[in-house]
């Protein structure tokens, strides 16, 4: 390795080799190390943004540009890229599906029900955001739109997004007795 003056540390994780520079930039290589016989499942992430206006509950969600669901309202989110962390995964999904780009976070729950998604078995990690008013929101990415819905005039929602907002709004004592 030359020395370019900057201070690097290399560390191994199983699979993948890491290196950290002054930068702070982190670049994964795999090197194909372990090589696992059986199945593993996926982690996403999904944003719960919420704010009230004039008394009233609102939730940000997309409508899904393609399948599964096509067409159906859902939390922003996605899958987690091999060299980010949780949060930056969920920040990124929010940002690219509603241009909505927030800089802190806070973690909610995983939610791990076996057959969460068609496609494979997933791990959702959720995050969530109160904002002190709706903003402007506009889907792109895998998004076909996104937008502001009541509270207590949902939507039928994609996978298990209706117990996770039930389950988030439970927890946070505000739940509309609709939902």
């Amino acid at each position: 390795m030359q020395n370019t003056g900057k201070q690097e540390e290399k560390t191994k994780l199983p699979g993948f080799s890491i290196n950290t520079g002054n930068d702070r930039k982190t670049t994964l290589k795999n090197n194909n190390m372990y090589k696992y016989k059986y199945p593993r499942a996926a982690l996403t992430v999904d944003a719960l943004v919420h704010t009230e206006e004039n008394g009233m509950d609102y939730l940000l969600l997309i409508r899904r540009g393609t399948q599964p669901f096509k067409g159906s309202w859902a939390l922003p989110g996605g899958f987690l890229n091999i060299d980010e962390l949780l949060e930056t995964a969920c920040r990124r999904e929010l940002k690219e599906e509603t241009g909505l780009d927030i800089k802190k976070m806070t973690p909610f729950k995983a939610f791990d029900a076996i057959h969460r998604d068609p496609r494979q078995r997933t791990v959702t990690f959720v995050f969530s955001a109160k904002l002190p008013e709706k903003t402007v929101v506009k889907g792109a990415d895998d998004a076909d739109g996104a937008r502001w819905f009541p509270l207590n005039n949902l939507p039928d929602l994609a996978f298990d997004h209706l117990e996770i907002v039930k389950d988030f709004f439970k927890k946070n004592s505000s739940i509309p007795s609709e939902l």
